[in-house]
C-alpha cells in the first residue's frame, strides 16, 4: 500500500510540477526535497522485493536489511521535510 500511494504521489507530481511551474529549476531545497523522496521510493521498492523473494523462497528475512530499511526510510523523509520547510517559507 505504501509502494502504491507513493508511485501516484510521483505520478501526480511531476506533470503537476511542470503545470505550474514549468519546470524543475526550482532551487537547492526542492533539489533535496527530490533526493529525499527518490530514496524513500527506492528503499520502499527494494524492500517490497526483499519481502516478497523471502516470502517465495521460504526464507526469513536478512536482518542487515532489515536493520538499515528504517533508518534509510527514515533518513529519505527528514530530507523531505526539510526540503518542504525551506521550499514553502518566504
Amino acid at each position: 500500500l505504501g509502494l502504491v500511494a507513493i508511485i501516484i504521489l510521483w505520478a501526480t507530481g511531476i506533470p503537476l510540477t511542470l503545470y505550474v511551474y514549468g519546470g524543475f529549476d526550482l532551487g537547492w531545497a526542492f533539489h533535496i526535497k527530490l533526493l529525499g523522496a527518490t530514496i524513500l521510493l527506492a528503499v520502499i521498492c527494494f524492500l517490497n522485493i526483499h519481502l516478497a523473494a523471502s516470502a517465495k523462497n521460504g526464507t526469513p528475512q536478512n536482518p542487515q536489511v532489515m536493520k538499515m530499511v528504517p533508518m534509510l526510510a527514515r533518513g529519505g523523509l527528514v530530507l523531505v521535510l526539510i526540503g518542504i520547510a525551506v521550499v514553502t517559507t518566504a
